[in-house]
């Protein structure tokens, strides 16, 4: 029988949890952020086709 253990797994997913939270993060702080700000651009009055 071959007990050997994954070698890798534990730092490759705590890699993947520091990359799913710094989303989140940056979610949290858009959504919470965005309402207050002013667009960069005033939108167009009308629409050119």
């Amino acid at each position: 029988m071959n007990e050997e253990r994954a070698a890798g797994r534990g730092p490759a997913l705590g890699r993947w949890v520091v990359v799913a939270a710094l989303l989140l993060i940056g979610l949290a702080l858009y959504f919470v952020y965005a309402p207050r700000s002013q667009p960069p651009a005033q939108p167009a009055a009308t629409e050119m086709r």
